[in-house]
């Protein structure tokens, strides 16, 4: 009777045990159940708790707790992936970001004598893509003196633009509301007639993937793949962005008195739109990155940058 108590004790209370192994995005947080406070230093942090249902709470300073319901059962492990999410904020800047104000390479002494429309660098200023007037033709020219003819394009006007793709493989064209793929390896093209002239064209991180505007900032795509253009159901000022860390557009919107400014994000990749933050008694002017894609706020009311900590 005494060994089989012993057992039963065992087996209900030093025995009745499981592990739960929580894996975060960030290091330096605390778990809090109903059994233990743990400080977790690293990746993965285990504790040992009774088995049945946990309420878990994993808090780090300056970022949201999460609290999670676990069920932990007899010697066995159970894994808790858990993203943290940052509080942001916005902080007084020490010093101004820089203005970007790289001057353009020079044209005339590229193409000297030739009569040309629509000259547009590639990123890099290694290759520059036009309008040849004499034949009518988009061809780009390479900094080894290399001159390739891409495709026929007749009566072109002098408001003709383009826009090269991150990775130099595509050209979007744009006349009015004429839109025009060019597929740079395939030297092909095709033109899409939409019933808005497009502004404020970009290129994200996808190369095969440019945006724009209509008249109310409306975002539209234009897919390289299937050389289609889609409404993206998101309004968002083109025009008015910069890149964060994770290629996310970043832009902001005053509120109509200019007393509040809301940060939104947006990742093209996903076609997904976010608040990050609506700071109050707080007006934005303009917007900046770094070249670590640090981001800056200029507020009107005290003139000074602040930088975003998200």
């Amino acid at each position: 009777m005494l060994l089989l108590a012993v057992g039963i004790y065992v087996w209900s209370y030093p025995l009745n045990k499981g592990k739960l192994s929580v894996s975060a995005n960030v290091t330096g947080y605390q778990i809090i159940s109903d059994e233990i406070i743990l400080e977790c230093p690293q990746n993965p942090c285990i504790l040992s708790l009774k088995t049945g249902v946990h309420s878990i709470d994993i808090q780090k300073s300056g970022y949201l707790s999460e609290v999670l319901n676990i069920q932990i059962k007899r010697g066995r492990t159970t894994d808790a992936p858990v993203g943290l999410i940052k509080i942001p904020t916005l902080n007084v800047s020490e010093t101004a970001p820089e203005e970007k104000t790289k001057p353009k390479k020079s044209i005339s002494e590229t193409l000297d004598g030739l009569s040309i429309i629509s000259p547009s660098w590639n990123l890099d200023e290694s290759s520059l893509a036009y309008i040849d007037i004499n034949d009518e033709k988009l061809k780009i020219w390479k900094s080894d003196n290399d001159i390739s003819v891409i495709t026929p394009f007749k009566n072109i006007s002098k408001d003709f633009e383009l826009f090269w793709s991150p990775d130099n493989q595509y050209l979007l064209g744009k006349e009015g509301n004429n839109l025009y793929f060019i597929n740079i390896s395939k030297a092909s093209r095709k033109k899409s007639v939409i019933a808005f002239a497009p502004k404020n064209i970009i290129w994200p991180k996808s190369s095969g993937l440019a945006l724009f505007n209509d008249e109310s900032n409306d975002v539209y795509q234009a897919d390289f793949a299937d050389e289609t253009i889609k409404p993206l159901s998101i309004t968002f000022d083109l025009g008015n962005t910069v890149l964060d860390k994770e290629d996310n557009l970043i832009s902001y919107i005053n509120d109509i008195e200019g007393n509040n400014a809301t940060i939104e994000s947006f990742n093209p990749a996903l076609n997904v739109k976010k608040v990050i933050m609506t700071k109050y008694d707080f007006s934005i002017g303009k917007i900046s990155a770094d070249d670590e894609k640090k981001l800056f706020f200029y507020n009107t009311k005290d003139e000074k940058w602040y930088d975003l900590d998200y």
